[in-house]
């Protein structure tokens, strides 16, 4: 069974509390209806927590509609906060949606009598706001996730965006092109490899996905080091490619070792 809606509802007028209450009275899905009458009455009531939304008479003894707003933000609280308010003054309840305000009900028994239909709007609103945030909140801590394993791994990770500029590094990449890689250009690193940089090129053409590539490149430091680098494609939701993500690791002193061992199979091979 769903529980009723709890509404804080402030106004010092009775008749005006009676009009409210009758409208929700005759609304099926059910309200729980806690009033307060003054300043400190709503204050303390407030602070007793548990409700849904918090429903006001734009001007009551010493409290105006936007001082409930200021209260309602200073707890703490997303409440959403319906105004109700008198006849000609949609400007001032314009104002209050601009501050926070949810939404606004004009104080006569025709609009009232629609105060339940507001109510659940606006809940609805929240609802799927809030899901949203969640949703948010959830890529936000995977995105930071994703990025602290990419930066804690000991290869060269590098994004570039279709101009081969590079974009991102993790803490491998920074610490062998130096801090002021991002935004310089792919090549600038190149030792006199335009052949690697052609061959990296059915990537952005769309016609690879991905592709592996050996590249002398230009540490920080001014060493040539040779990497053997792993690049995918990155494409958007549409399809079209953005760029590329690469991952790469040191094979200079392998790639010595294997001239090494040719050299001498092939000194041994001539002395035989």
């Amino acid at each position: 069974m769903n529980q009723p809606v709890r509404i804080l509802y402030v106004d010092d007028y009775p008749l005006d509390r009676e009009l409210v209450r009758d409208a929700l009275e005759k609304e099926h899905r059910g309200f729980e209806l806690v009033e307060a009458t003054s300043r400190a009455d709503f204050e303390k009531t407030l602070a007793q927590g548990g409700f849904d939304l918090v429903l006001i008479d734009f001007i009551i003894r010493g409290f105006e509609g936007l001082q409930v707003l200021e209260a309602v933000r200073a707890t703490g609280s997303h409440l959403p906060v319906i105004i109700v308010t008198g006849t000609g003054s949609e400007e001032i309840a314009a104002e209050a949606i601009k501050r926070g305000a949810a939404d606004y009900v004009i104080k006569t028994p025709k609009h009232i009598q629609r105060l339940p239909h507001t109510i659940h709007t606006v809940l609805e609103k929240k609802r799927l706001e809030d899901e949203r945030k969640r949703a948010e909140d959830s890529l936000r801590a995977l995105s930071a996730r994703q990025e602290a394993i990419l930066f804690a791994v000991p290869d060269i990770i590098m994004e570039v965006d279709n101009n081969k500029v590079y974009t991102w590094a993790n803490q491998a990449g920074f610490e062998f092109f130096g801090e002021d890689v991002i935004g310089k250009a792919a090549t600038f690193y190149f030792e006199g490899e335009q052949d690697t940089y052609r061959a990296v090129q059915p990537l952005f053409n769309g016609n690879e996905d991905v592709i592996y590539v050996e590249s002398w490149q230009r540490r920080k430091d001014g060493q040539k080091r040779l990497l053997a680098w792993w690049c995918r494609v990155l494409k958007d939701a549409r399809g079209n490619v953005t760029g590329a993500l690469s991952s790469a690791r040191g094979i200079t002193e392998r790639k010595r070792a294997e001239q090494d061992r040719a050299r001498y199979a092939q000194e041994l091979e001539r002395s035989n």
